[in-house]
């Protein structure tokens, strides 16, 4: 996460301290997007017919 603080200093030209809580809600709303995708990959498998061993791969992330 420093490297994106660092980021977004530079690119807000805003100090460390005002970074971190634009840091901390990007990420917090990157990670409900992935909890969304995750609880929809089922029915994406489903759509896609995807053949057993398919679908476990993607269950897994392989």
């Amino acid at each position: 996460m420093s490297d994106l603080v660092l980021i977004v200093e530079r690119e807000h030209g805003c100090s460390r301290d005002a970074a971190v809580p634009v840091v901390q809600r990007e990420v917090r709303r990157r990670v409900a997007r992935f909890g969304a995708l995750e609880k929809d990959l089922g029915r994406l498998c489903d759509r896609l017919a995807l053949p057993a061993a398919e679908r476990t791969q993607a269950e897994l992330g392989n």
